[in-house]
């Protein structure tokens, strides 16, 4: 699987989850309805419960065999 597939696969599972995305952007993201946003960059995933990128935390470089549940979890983690 390749990082745009992993990236096309975990926008897909947000929103089948409830969660807003535009995976049109520059930089691609989902946010939940409470605020936790996940931006999608080519080889790594930032979570932030702010509306800029400039307020992102670095969760992952690796997506391609990351489950989408553990990107929520880690960002929960990161942004609480």
């Amino acid at each position: 699987m390749t990082f745009q597939q992993a990236k096309d696969s975990h926008l897909q599972n947000l929103a089948a989850l409830g969660w807003a995305v535009k995976p049109g952007l520059k930089v691609p993201h989902a946010t939940r309805p409470d605020g936790l946003r996940l931006w999608f960059k080519a080889q790594a995933v930032y979570a932030s419960r702010g509306t800029t990128f400039g307020d992102t935390r670095s969760i992952f470089a690796d997506t391609r065999t990351t489950p989408t549940a553990t990107l929520v979890q880690e960002a929960e983690h990161f942004t609480t």
